[in-house]
């Protein structure tokens, strides 16, 4: 089986376009892949930093927090060791310990009051006290440290005060007397109203939220404020995300509510348990504010790689009908080279290798067995034509300009013999040094038979016998030597004129219609005739007339011959 010849190259060859369309294709998905990676990574970032931002003001607000409570708490124990002072030496100074009460509040502005309690839980001591005093022993705090005195410090759920009418967080400590037993409470109510107003002047964006619960998650205060009404004081309702992450660390954390956010926000949240006294912070950002700018840096470099690869999709469909008229003129060049029977090679003079086209093979009957270097080249034309085929090869031309040859060939794959013509012209470097030969051949088998033909026609044209040639509409257009022997008449004086001049008087008009309707039907005739020479001297002569048609069938040249049987009768 042969295998497949090394031939030249087309430009616009459907592998070459094809490898141009993988690249244009590669280049679409590099640059999709390279946007797509530096807008993951840009969104990335841009929820790194809404964890950080969350974590460092939830962090921030467990500290203010703890650090009120640890202020309270210290309030609390002072004020309830001087009370037990009082107890203990069988005699209270109601003014004094109300006096102490009331200027610790003015020292922890979030507080609502300083109040204390005796052991039935009557408050007696603090600012706003009333008669009959109102009784807190069924409050959980003071159930509480009534009931264990090693507790210390206590908080209560949040609830409506019973004197101010306000909601408060409470904390309370044991107030003992000097034998150790139980001698009532001291405590501070946090205004819940005052923790609001502290998480409002909190600047986070439009949409974010901020939560704060005690230790057993019930709401104590919440931005926005008027969320509250959804979100009512005291209630435990949260999220199905929060409650995920409290049960994967129950301390600290950060998650994404999703649709499972309470008010149906989507917002990324992150929370901080208090070590010392068990409450939650919990911020949340909106994601639609965190991702914001993302979407619109998401946007503009959207519209940019879309707009890439519309321009790049537009310029390769320009590309391809470009490719597809290269293709097709490449394709007609072939198909005339193949009618006119022309090829192309080019022979490297460095390597001495050579490729050459389909026809090229063709015409000198290669398959792509035949071995394409110089001692094969030479082997193609006719051994009596070959150092003249050779010597271009070993003594390329000077001047750069084509050179036309014409050599005998015989075919390798019939053994026929074929005439080609070759025209070449040299290719040099830089440095003027030849490096290739580049050149048509073209099968003029054809031609130089019809040259032969026409050879052998021209000498049988000027024959002893006189010779006339005319149109479809009887013209003379030629005339051989003979004729004007004959006849007198020159080329100048016949060609142009209808063979009429030659006519005698001897024959009637029937004779000529009969001649004409035995030429246009059976497309010759031939017979004997009398003609009249230029000198007026009439003759006799045999004339045979033959008709010439064309792929129609149509006349388009009669061919006179006539052979002279007397003179001047």
């Amino acid at each position: 089986m042969s295998t497949p010849k090394p031939s030249v190259a087309s430009p616009s060859s459907p592998s070459n376009y094809r490898f141009f369309e993988w690249g244009v294709i590669a280049v679409i998905l590099i640059v999709t892949f390279t946007a797509w990676t530096m807008l993951a990574q840009s969104r990335d970032q841009a929820e790194s930093r809404a964890t950080v931002s969350t974590k460092n003001l939830a962090k921030s607000l467990e500290q203010t927090f703890d650090g009120l409570i640890d202020t309270i708490d210290i309030a609390l124990l002072a004020s309830s060791d001087k009370i037990g002072e009082h107890l203990s030496a069988d005699r209270v100074d109601s003014a004094s310990i109300n006096r102490m009460l009331t200027g610790m509040r003015k020292h922890i502005p979030y507080v609502a009051y300083f109040r204390a309690t005796d052991d039935s839980g009557n408050i007696l001591y603090g600012p706003d006290v009333l008669s009959p005093p109102v009784n807190t022993s069924d409050r959980d705090h003071f159930i509480r440290l009534r009931d264990d005195p090693k507790l210390e410090l206590v908080s209560d759920k949040p609830f409506l005060g019973r004197v101010i009418k306000k909601w408060v967080w409470t904390f309370a400590r044991r107030i003992n007397k000097a034998d150790g037993s139980f001698g009532g409470v001291v405590f501070a109510g946090v205004s819940i109203d005052e923790l609001n107003k502290l998480l409002e002047k909190i600047k986070i964006d439009s949409g974010s939220s901020i939560s704060l619960r005690d230790a057993e998650l019930r709401i104590l205060a919440r931005y926005p404020s008027d969320s509250l009404s959804s979100f009512p004081i005291g209630e435990t309702n949260r999220s199905q995300k929060f409650e995920e992450a409290l049960d994967q660390n129950p301390l600290e954390g950060t998650y994404s509510s999703g649709n499972t956010s309470i008010d149906g926000i989507d917002r990324t949240y992150s929370y901080y348990r208090s070590a010392k006294h068990g409450f939650i912070v919990n911020v949340g950002i909106d994601n639609d504010s965190v991702y914001k700018a993302w979407r619109k840096q998401a946007w503009i470099v959207g519209a940019l790689v879309a707009s890439f690869i519309v321009a790049l999709l537009g310029f390769m469909q320009v590309v391809r009908r470009a490719w597809q008229r290269q293709s097709e003129m490449a394709a007609s060049l072939q198909e005339a080279q193949r009618i006119a029977h022309l090829g192309h090679y080019s022979f490297d003079l460095l390597t001495h290798r050579w490729k050459s086209s389909d026809i090229f093979d063709e015409i000198f009957g290669l398959d792509g067995d035949y071995p394409h270097d110089s001692k094969h080249w030479l082997a193609l034309v006719s051994p009596e034509d070959s150092e003249a085929w050779g010597s271009h090869l070993t003594k390329p031309l000077g001047n750069h300009t084509p050179v036309a040859r014409e050599f005998r060939i015989t075919r390798r794959s019939d053994g026929l013999e074929r005439w080609i013509s070759c025209l070449d012209t040299l290719q040099v470097d830089e440095d003027g040094t030849p490096v290739a030969l580049i050149g048509t051949i073209q099968d003029i088998t054809e031609r130089k038979q019809i040259e032969t033909d026409l050879r052998i026609a021209a000498v049988a044209f000027d024959s002893q016998e006189a010779m006339v040639i005319t149109d479809q509409n009887s013209v003379i257009l030629q005339i051989n030597r003979a004729f004007t022997e004959n006849t007198g008449y020159t080329a100048e004086e016949a060609l142009g004129q209808n063979p009429r001049l030659l006519k005698s008087n001897r024959h009637p008009p029937e004779f000529f219609k009969s001649m004409w309707d035995t030429i246009n039907s059976t497309g010759g005739w031939q017979g004997e005739i009398w003609d009249r020479r230029k000198d007026g001297a009439e003759y006799q002569k045999w004339l045979t007339i033959s008709t010439v048609k064309n792929a129609h069938r149509s006349a388009i040249r009669h061919h006179g011959t006539q052979e002279g049987r007397r003179k001047n009768q």
